[in-house]
């Protein structure tokens, strides 16, 4: 019997990790192996010897020509594992493998999954337009006129409310088994970008500043719906080798977003009724983000997480070119207390903490809402 690497063989980065082993050895039907000469080299078992070309590395197994299984099982022998398909399939030698990320096993990086990181990442940007667009709103004339000349304390609520509500939307997030588990990653960013453009519409249209503050709250609620599922989303999406990578457009569109506040806010200075243009531009992609998610994929390992199979298998193909092996599986089910296994895991949720910590500490979100007052303040005619 001649050993024969499978037909077409498959890139190893593709299907299979470097160290796992998969040979193929031609079987002759169950009536003719009883006919078969005695090999002199053979007697009773095959020993496979791979070519020295096979990217594979070899293997000393010993499969028996006797007593085979059912098509279609696995099982083990002293050197490794074997699955048998069949009298008139061959046997697959060496490990079977589990696979417990999809995307280890596909193409690293396609068009697709970057638009949909993309698309997904545009959440940011509608929260840095919400930075950006209140500080310079509320300092215009016909904003002033419109309300009534608010107070300090009033238009110091204007501005903090969003952040209670980013704060009320991050827990409802995690609240009642987490509505990103329970209802789906694209359908959690689906529902905040409806709830931020009704609160966009409110504000546009408040005829007092007590509308003007709920539209604000709402638009907060989104936005921390937005913080807990985009970065899970992209981060389920993407090739281990680019999550990083492919988070971070969320903090690009972020700063984006208030680039082009300051600049409308701006350029929106002295028409009659921008504040309303100003507050009610956001609907626009905001609601574009809401219909563009109903057709875009769920991550496959949330599919799996809930036992769809065939819809994890859709999902793939719908991301990814490669065919998916019939094999794979999803990790199991993690723990918080996982997140302290080992002191480097430690080390590195400690650090990711601080950061996000020291962030606010700096006072930079102070900055960002009362950039004018500050630069009124330093002498500058803003």
């Amino acid at each position: 019997a001649v050993l024969q690497p499978r037909t077409p063989l498959p890139s190893p980065s593709s299907v299979l990790p470097s160290s796992h082993d998969d040979y193929i050895v031609p079987m002759p039907p169950v009536s003719a192996r009883s006919s078969l000469p005695p090999s002199p080299c053979l007697p009773s078992s095959i020993s496979p010897s791979p070519p020295s070309s096979s990217p594979f590395t070899p293997i000393n197994l010993t499969i028996p020509l006797t007593n085979m299984r059912t098509p279609g099982s696995d099982y083990s022998t002293p050197n490794g594992a074997a699955r048998y398909y069949g009298d008139h399939s061959p046997i697959i030698v060496g490990p079977i493998p589990q696979l417990t990320n999809v995307a280890d096993h596909v193409e690293p990086l396609n068009r697709r999954i970057f638009s949909c990181c993309c698309f997904s990442a545009l959440g940011g940007f509608l929260f840095g337009y919400d930075i950006g667009i209140i500080a310079g709103v509320k300092e215009f004339v016909s904003f002033q006129q419109h309300f009534k000349y608010p107070s300090t304390s009033v238009l110091s609520l204007v501005v903090s409310v969003m952040i209670m509500g980013c704060i009320f939307g991050m827990g409802l997030s995690f609240a009642f088994g987490s509505f990103c588990d329970r209802f789906g990653r694209t359908r959690t960013i689906q529902w905040a970008a409806g709830i931020y453009t009704a609160g966009a519409i409110l504000m546009a249209f408040s005829v007092d500043i007590w509308m003007l503050i709920l539209g604000r709250f709402l638009g907060g609620v989104a936005i921390g719906q937005f913080c807990a599922a985009i970065p899970l989303y992209i981060s389920e999406i993407a090739p281990p080798q680019y999550r990083g990578a492919l988070v971070s457009p969320k903090s690009l569109f972020l700063a984006i977003g208030m680039f082009i506040a300051y600049t409308l806010t701006y350029i929106m200075l002295n028409t009659p009724n921008g504040w309303s243009i100003c507050l009610g531009i956001p609907s626009v992609p905001s609601l574009f983000l809401a219909v563009g998610m109903i057709v875009t994929p769920e991550p496959p390992l949330w599919h799996l997480n809930r036992g769809h199979r065939m819809q994890a298998v859709r999902a793939v193909q719908a991301l990814r070119k490669p065919a998916l092996p019939a094999n794979f599986e999803a990790a199991p089910a993690s723990k918080w207390k996982d997140i302290f296994s080992t002191r480097r895991i430690i080390k590195t949720q400690l650090l990711g903490a601080a950061m996000f910590v020291l962030q606010q500490f700096i006072g930079i979100n102070a900055v960002l809402y009362y950039a004018p007052e500050i630069l009124r303040d330093m002498g500058f005619s803003v």
